[in-house]
């Protein structure tokens, strides 16, 4: 089971950024809450602010938006996703199977505006895996303070 999991779940080197223009003492000071925003890429990271942290997390189950076998077991719960980003012209727009939503250039908006998904999330994974503004992939980490071993300011 042990090597399953391995090609089941996305797998990471447990190092992830966090950039933000105050400083942090995660847990403690600062807006570190649950539900924070991490990268893989250090690049990313310094966008979003002059403090850059570099994160060493547990290993811990991660949802991939770009796993197939993650996003099967998305719609299988919920059939179909809501694209509120298309919807503003005054209809509605669904995602309707894994491929629209691997292939899609923004999966949060879809994730964060279908009623239940992050709930759902929340009860099965510790963070998400996900693709914002066409590129970016970023880290959503339900519990932070839970799940960070160590951090430094870089």
């Amino acid at each position: 089971m042990k090597y399953l999991k391995t090609f089941e779940s996305y797998n990471f080197n447990n190092i992830l950024y966090h950039g933000s223009e105050e400083r942090h003492e995660f847990g403690s000071r600062g807006y570190i809450t649950d539900g924070t925003f991490f990268s893989e890429d250090i690049n990313v990271a310094k966008g979003y602010g002059k403090y850059v942290y570099r994160v060493e997390i547990k290993d811990i189950n991660i949802f991939d938006t770009l796993n197939i076998n993650d996003v099967t077991k998305l719609f299988d719960e919920f059939g179909e996703l809501y694209d509120s980003y298309y919807g503003d012209d005054g209809g509605d727009y669904y995602i309707k199977t894994t491929d629209q939503l691997m292939n899609h250039s923004d999966n949060w908006g879809i994730i964060e505006n279908t009623d239940g998904v992050l709930d759902w999330m929340r009860g099965k994974y510790r963070g998400v895996r996900l693709i914002e503004g066409g590129s970016e992939s970023n880290i959503l980490l339900f519990y932070p303070k839970e799940d960070i071993i160590s951090y430094n300011i870089i």
